[in-house]
C-alpha cells in the first residue's frame, strides 16, 4: 500500500486519464502565500502531458481548509482551471495520525 506523501511525482499521463495531485502540505508555503511553486509545477507536468485536464489539490492536518481554498483560487487564476468540487473528509491516516481533517478540490484545465 503507497501513501500520497511517498510518492515524488503524483501524476498519471496515459490514454484514459490525464490528472496531477498537488499536494499543500508545506504550512510554510501556504501560510506565507508562497504559491508561484504550485504553479510551477502544475505547469512542468502539462509539459511533459499535454493533455492534462484535472488537476486534484489535496490537504491535511494543519493547512486548513480557508488557506487551501485561497490557494485553489490562485491555482484557478494562473492555469484557468475550473472548479469541479471540492470536500471536506476525515483521512483515516496521515503521517501516523489517525482522523486527520482533510480536504480535495478537483479543477479542470482548459484545453492547451
Amino acid at each position: 500500500m503507497a501513501n500520497l506523501h511517498d510518492v515524488k511525482d503524483p501524476h498519471l499521463c496515459g490514454t484514459y486519464f490525464q490528472l496531477v495531485i498537488v499536494r499543500a502540505g508545506r504550512l510554510e508555503k501556504v501560510a506565507l502565500s508562497l504559491w508561484e511553486p504550485y504553479v510551477e509545477y502544475i505547469d512542468a507536468i502539462r509539459k511533459r502531458c499535454r493533455d492534462l485536464k484535472k488537476i486534484y489539490l489535496v490537504s491535511a492536518g494543519v493547512v486548513s481548509k480557508k488557506v487551501a481554498r485561497e490557494l485553489v483560487k490562485f491555482v484557478k487564476d494562473k492555469t484557468g482551471a475550473a472548479s469541479v468540487r471540492e470536500e471536506l473528509y476525515t483521512a483515516p491516516l496521515y503521517k501516523g495520525k489517525p482522523h486527520t481533517p482533510a480536504y480535495v478540490a478537483e479543477l479542470v484545465l482548459p484545453p492547451p
